[in-house]
């Protein structure tokens, strides 16, 4: 993030937090759906109902209180991580005291905190402290009441706590670099706007220089034509076709303005038919001059119906 200015990184971390906040919300209802559903599971393994119901229902209000708060203006302004974090530990707390209240470290429950760990990773693109603060939390819910747990043997202890280190690594990791990966995307993004609104205001200013100078130069021409009377046929030709370019000139300067204009969003386009003949015209009669010095001559015939022809 080196070389990034303050205001990128300001406008990057209220876009990130709106989407961790978005996606926690997403996770809020999620676990508010899975509560009720893995109830059945209870039952159907012979877990210690009454425990779990009232562990469950505690973490179902819980959530239930944070989604209500993710959806708070303040949450946007300044503690949506916080509630994030709160979250997600307090999910884990429930798994860690399911596997404490029904086998220990035997318990199958232990794979929920597992899930916990890798939902964190998955869905919220946290910088690297964020992550790994809420993730250490999570795995303390579940490593001090088991520590006092009976069922602690080497074994089991080594093997779960082993597991859930590696998938906190693996979550962290995901996290992080979810992270990165949109911060870089955002700052490419804002700095190819800044650059599309430097050659906005190129194209604007060098249209401006060129038409100042094409206006007073048309004039002239129309002035000196003016003057001529056609006194002299062949120099009115001239000056006529002069003219034609200089016209052209000027129309494609103010084209190019007003596609600068159209781009900043200040113009509306409107499309209007073009009679192709009198360009294509207008473009031959241009290059007669060039051709007469050769000894040619340039000649346009139009063989296209007209449009009362075609009508």
């Amino acid at each position: 993030m080196k070389g990034v200015s303050a205001n990128i990184k300001s406008a990057f971390e209220q876009e990130r937090r709106s989407l961790s906040i978005f996606r926690a919300k997403i996770a809020c209802i999620i676990i508010l759906f899975f509560h009720p559903a893995f109830f059945i599971l209870d039952y159907a393994l012979g877990a210690p109902l009454d425990i779990f119901l009232i562990l469950r229902s505690s973490n179902f209000v819980e959530t239930a209180i944070l989604l209500l708060l993710l959806r708070s203006q303040h949450a946007q302004r300044k503690w949506g991580d916080l509630y994030i974090s709160i979250l997600f530990v307090s999910v884990g707390l429930t798994m860690s005291l399911l596997c404490y209240f029904w086998t220990g470290y035997e318990s199958p429950y232990y794979n929920g905190l597992n899930l916990v760990i890798i939902g964190l990773g998955v869905l919220i693109p946290w910088p690297f402290y964020l992550s790994l603060v809420t993730t250490l939390l999570i795995y303390l819910t579940y490593l001090v009441p088991m520590s006092f747990h009976p069922s602690a043997t080497w074994n089991l202890v080594v093997t779960n706590n082993y597991f859930i280190l590696a998938t906190g690594l693996i979550a962290v990791t995901g996290s992080y670099l979810q992270y990165l990966v949109r911060f870089r995307e955002f700052a490419a993004r804002h700095q190819l706007e800044e650059v599309d609104r430097i050659k906005s205001r190129f194209f604007s200013n060098i249209t401006h220089e060129f038409r100042t100078p094409l206006v007073s130069l048309a004039a002239t021409v129309q002035l000196i034509r003016g003057r001529n009377k056609k006194s002299d046929p062949e120099l009115d030709k001239l000056i006529e076709t002069s003219q034609s370019s200089l016209e052209d000139m000027l129309d494609n300067v103010n084209d190019l303005l007003t596609k600068t204009r159209s781009e900043q969003g200040m113009v509306e386009m409107k499309w209007a038919e073009v009679d192709i003949a009198d360009f294509i015209r207008k473009a031959v009669n241009s290059f007669e001059p060039f051709a007469a010095k050769q000894h040619n001559r340039l000649a346009f015939v139009n063989r296209l119906p007209s449009s009362s022809e075609m009508l």
